[in-house]
């Protein structure tokens, strides 16, 4: 009786270690589930940041842009500056040329 006694005590020892192993396996499998759900959350973190930092640059290469047209069609203003002063110069010179002929032909 003492042996069928001692295999029951055995039986229930091996049952609770069975029993203890599966929740410590089960334990494991929750602690790396919570860690993949984690490691996702920073990924979506880190992702969100790098798209605000690209939306930035995207902002700033339009700004770059328009100001590159600006420049242009400033630079396009200040050469029709430049050739209507000279057209001026022109005029100016073809008046007193002209100035300079009415006093020669009032000369003669």
């Amino acid at each position: 009786m003492e042996r069928l006694a001692g295999a029951h005590s055995f039986e229930a020892v091996v049952g609770l270690l069975h029993f203890a192993l599966s929740l410590i396996s089960k334990l494991v499998d929750a602690f790396t589930a919570v860690q993949r759900a984690t490691d996702l959350f920073i990924g979506l973190n880190k992702a969100l940041e790098l798209n605000g930092k690209v939306s930035i640059l995207v902002d700033q290469n339009v700004a770059v842009v328009l100001k590159s047209i600006d420049f242009g069609l400033n630079i396009s203003i200040l050469c029709l500056k430049r050739l209507v002063g000279k057209a001026k110069i022109v005029l100016l010179s073809l008046g007193a040329i002209e100035l300079l002929l009415a006093v020669a032909a009032l000369a003669f």
